[in-house]
């Protein structure tokens, strides 16, 4: 697959088409290994946590993000579903628009600990 070139900035101007350019360079620019484990990890970690979020709402636990609460709360599970989704993909859209960076790098790493806790702690109460 061939890799496209890099948008050129010109006159040293940063116009609105030069940062569209450089941004859908950056989203289609090829990901190392690492980065790609991370990205996958925090994805499906993300679903798993959903899930688990469900089961343990409907054995009498309570939802403490306070977006998703409100949804949950009022019997839409479909919709909280997509606002998750949502939130967690744009949030690592941006991160991979900055993904050469050491702390972005930082940044999925400290994410992926965050979710492996978090899954640690609702096979905690599942186990127990």
């Amino acid at each position: 697959m061939e890799r496209a070139l890099e948008p050129v900035k010109r006159k040293g101007k940063m116009s609105i088409s030069y940062c569209a350019e450089r941004a859908w360079w950056r989203l289609n620019s090829p990901l190392n290994p690492i980065e790609i484990a991370f990205f996958s990890f925090i994805s499906v970690a993300s679903l798993l946590d959903f899930g688990f979020t469900c089961y343990h709402l409907a054995h009498g636990a309570t939802e403490l993000n306070p977006l998703l609460a409100p949804l949950f709360n009022s019997g839409h599970i479909v919709e909280a579903f997509w606002l998750k989704t949502g939130l967690t993909g744009s949030g690592l859209i941006v991160l991979r628009l900055f993904s050469g960076r050491k702390l972005v790098r930082q940044a999925l790493f400290f994410l992926s600990c965050m979710y492996l806790g978090l899954l640690y702690y609702h096979l905690s109460f599942i186990w127990t």
